[in-house]
């Protein structure tokens, strides 16, 4: 009698799991970070399945990110505990560095992080707060809820990332378009 088995999926196949650790846009490709891992989508929305690692691409860069942002100047941030680290494309320049030194009230182990493509402004998001900032590192305001176009509470968001014209949350197994 034939043995039914499902496909074993590897840590390295993009559809292996809808958890992300970190997203974020650079140039036009999405980038989701998971584990050791990372994906990309192109501005077509090709999207390359097999995943690459990290540590091969992102020299110094650690594995299981908690939040990456990019900001419009092509800045990206990348956030794991305590420490960040900043690159341009995938060329990390600095870190890591305490959040502290940089990002003044921005929680370590942070949840998300994001560009909002409504007002250009990067937004934190830890356990059930939104923390906004403008591109000094200043914090505007810190809210449960946003208070610039659109209202939900950010529990649970695990990753976010914006496109040209959208942000999305990755949440444990939906996402949420705004």
């Amino acid at each position: 009698k034939p043995v039914k088995t499902e496909p074993k999926k590897s840590d390295d196949d993009i559809c292996s799991s809808k958890e992300f650790d970190a997203a974020t846009t650079v140039n036009e490709v999405t980038y989701l970070f998971r584990g050791e891992y990372y994906f990309t989508i192109d501005s077509n929305g090709i999207v390359e399945r097999k995943g690459r690692k990290i540590s091969n691409d992102f020299n110094g860069l650690p594995n299981n990110l908690n939040a990456a942002v990019t900001t419009r100047e092509g800045i990206t941030y990348f956030f794991k505990g305590d420490q960040f680290y900043q690159a341009r494309g995938r060329r990390v320049e600095s870190g890591p560095r305490p959040i502290s030194s940089e990002f003044k009230n921005v929680p370590n182990n942070l949840d998300a992080a994001f560009l909002y493509t409504k007002d250009g402004l990067i937004y934190f998001i830890k356990n059930n707060r939104f923390i906004r900032y403008d591109f000094e590192g200043e914090e505007l305001s810190v809210d449960d809820r946003f208070s610039s176009g659109f209202n939900f509470q950010p529990v649970g968001v695990r990753a976010a990332f914006n496109s040209k014209s959208n942000n999305f949350f990755f949440f444990d197994w939906y996402y949420y378009r705004v």
